[in-house]
């Protein structure tokens, strides 16, 4: 059996910069998959240089799988600093579909010539609003992120999250204004630089079936039931909501990260999202 393959990839975007995409593989024809981090994160989230990780686990089953760093993340070039001035708007508008053309693959809501391409998605724990309230919540987001973050951003230039020891990747300082506004309750799906409205774009549009995996312990960053108003927001074809606990006969409790680094999953979960795949790519809708 073929080992699998690891190989970085360079994608050219905006003036100077680079993007890093990292592409890992067995099989160089299988369904292409491409898979991108979130917020305080980069791509070493779904992979490690020695084959731990959702993407290795999706190449060992055949798929060919591209994992993106978004500008200023990972190892794109050059590192978030003081002078980036790129934020939400730019990494949806430019660095998204950078990554997708580079692996001819597909970008949805604002770029219609994709939209045929997109035969299912997997989402770990993705929201766009919080509504929950805990004291996590309240210590987390409305102490650290809405008020000590501007104030920190305003003494480094961006939020440090690396150097704080609290998270994997730092945020620029526009991404995390704009992201702040995003995740506000009741704050509508409006970009805050261009205007342009996500909530109307995908209202009249098919979004392609989608499988939600949450944690049962995730109390604030992906909460069960923010996620289940993500779902009503972005109203997909067919779904899938799944929350991973003892109670539903998984390994253990998951929380947040540990849906996509913690061993276990590799046995728990990874299997659902191989069989939701390759459904999808069987028989797209």
């Amino acid at each position: 059996m073929k080992k699998i393959l690891q190989k970085s990839l360079w994608v050219p975007v905006g003036r100077k910069d680079r993007l890093h995409l990292r592409r890992i593989w067995r099989d160089p024809k299988g369904p292409v998959l491409f898979l991108l981090h979130g917020s305080v994160e980069n791509g070493r989230v779904f992979y490690s240089d020695s084959g731990k990780g959702l993407a290795p686990y999706l190449a060992e089953q055949g798929f060919d799988v591209y994992v993106g760093d978004l500008r200023g993340r990972g190892l794109s070039q050059p590192p978030l600093g003081k002078a980036s001035r790129y934020g939400q708007t730019e990494q949806i508008t430019e660095d998204i579909p950078a990554f997708l053309r580079k692996i001819r693959s597909p970008c949805y809501a604002r770029f219609p010539e994709f939209r045929g391409s997109v035969h299912s998605m997997v989402c770990f724990a993705t929201k766009r609003r919080i509504h929950v309230f805990n004291w996590r919540k309240f210590l987390v987001i409305d102490l650290f992120w809405n008020l000590g973050a501007p104030f920190l951003i305003k003494l480094w230039g961006y939020l440090p999250m690396v150097e704080l020891g609290i998270g994997a990747d730092n945020e620029s300082a526009l991404s995390q204004a704009q992201n702040r506004a995003w995740v506000r309750a009741g704050s509508p799906w409006i970009d805050p630089k261009d205007g342009f409205d996500y909530g109307a774009a995908l209202r009249p549009l098919k979004v392609p079936p989608t499988l939600h995996l949450v944690g049962v312990a995730d109390h604030y960053l992906g909460n069960p039931r923010d996620v289940q108003d993500f779902i009503r927001e972005t109203h997909p074809t067919r779904f899938e909501f799944r929350v991973l606990s003892r109670r539903h006969g998984n390994r253990r409790d998951y929380g947040h990260a540990d849906l996509l680094t913690c061993a276990e999953a590799r046995e728990d979960h990874f299997p659902w999202v191989v069989s939701w795949l390759k459904d999808g790519v069987i028989r797209p809708e």
